[in-house]
């Protein structure tokens, strides 16, 4: 019996990432077992040029239009054309899952959504509608802390399983040799980067605390801070708290080629207060840059031996933990055995593997 697969996800940034490559692998594993994927996208990635690129691979791609009820026929045609038995869904939002509901009223496909972040806790109204659109679907969580955050919002322990997030390690060979010169960046400045595209969940507030007061002691820190999108709300942020943008924090913006970010840091700081699956810890890693992150489940269960860990929400901590990590920059072959624990453990075949076992595991409720 063929096991076809609808996989929807609201996902639009500029580059493939690590996601569309993750994707892609496991499009390999279903192809390989006689089946076929089929991909819907929400309509801003029509522009993007990894979609081109999909479509130019020969991979079936669907549009949404954004009009709920054109959208509702769009997704029962493709269940019904391509004989879709799983629909596997990635970054989802409410609207989604009702117009998926809509659309399979009466067809044989089960539901399978991937939660990449902690599951939200609701008001009472917001709860009753969030467990009606939980029932009947299976869940994926990235880390055992995002399963058990799923538990504690209401999901049945029938319902889920963990399959931790990998990473797609080809992405982070190709990089370019730049200098910190390139970023307007004194040579000999310490430079830490970071992700803010969540002001306050990604700790970036914590960050520029810390460095401020590391500053002021003399301490020679640069923030390299990437972005792909709410670059503006990072900014008004940034100028809350100082009043303007000081010439010490560089924002960035993504690029496909990563590791050429890791690669010109001293350090990565995950100063999150919550994570699903931190991929650019893990990167990091893989690229030998000391990593520095905070103490939240699943940040700990990423099993990094050698990375620097602080209070979660504690500024002070992170000043010490920074001030450390002077001392330990040049332990190369610590770094070196980190990278190859990354690898064994976060292999992005195994993953697609365990992602497509795990969903032919689900029997349709």
């Amino acid at each position: 019996m063929k096991k076809n697969f609808l996989v929807y996800s609201d996902y639009g940034a500029p580059y493939r990432g690590n996601f569309i490559n993750s994707i892609a692998k496991l499009e390999e594993q279903i192809v390989f077992n006689n089946n076929e994927m089929i991909y819907l996208f929400p309509p801003r990635t029509k522009s993007r040029g990894w979609t081109h690129d999909m479509e130019k691979r020969g991979c079936k791609i669907y549009f949404l239009s954004g009009k709920a009820f054109k959208d509702i026929k769009l997704i029962r045609f493709i269940i019904k054309e391509h004989q879709i038995n799983n629909i596997y869904i990635h970054f989802y939002t409410s609207k989604m899952l009702l117009m998926i509901d809509i659309a399979r009223i009466a067809l044989k496909s089960k539901v399978i959504i991937h939660l990449h972040n902690q599951v939200a806790k609701y008001n009472t109204w917001k709860n009753l509608i969030f467990k009606k659109l939980i029932r009947g679907k299976y869940f994926i969580g990235c880390s055992k802390a995002n399963t058990l955050s799923a538990l504690n919002s209401g999901i049945k322990k029938s319902q889920i399983r963990t399959v931790e997030n990998a990473i797609d390690f080809s992405r982070l060979e190709k990089y370019e040799n730049i200098n910190k010169k390139d970023f307007g960046v004194h040579e000999n400045a310490m430079v830490i980067l970071m992700f803010g595209y969540a002001y306050h969940t990604k700790g970036v507030d914590l960050a520029i605390k810390a460095i401020e007061q590391l500053r002021s002691l003399s301490y020679n820190i640069e923030l390299l801070i990437s972005v792909s999108s709410n670059t503006d709300k990072l900014i008004a942020n940034i100028k809350a708290h100082f009043g303007e943008c000081p010439n010490w924090i560089k924002i960035i913006p993504p690029r496909d080629d990563v590791a050429t970010y890791y690669h010109v840091s001293d350090v990565f700081l995950s100063a999150s207060r919550q994570e699903g699956f931190c991929y650019s810890l893990v990167e990091a890693a893989y690229c030998e840059t000391k990593t520095l992150a905070s103490k939240i489940p699943a940040q700990l269960e990423l099993e990094l031996p050698h990375s620097m860990w602080f209070e979660n929400e504690n500024v002070n901590d992170l000043i010490d933990k920074i001030k450390n990590s002077y001392r330990v920059l040049e332990q190369t072959e610590l770094l070196k055995e980190q990278k190859i624990k990354v690898y064994e453990k976060y292999d992005i075949s195994v993953w697609a593997k365990r992602v497509f076992e795990t969903i032919d595991s689900f029997k349709k409720l």
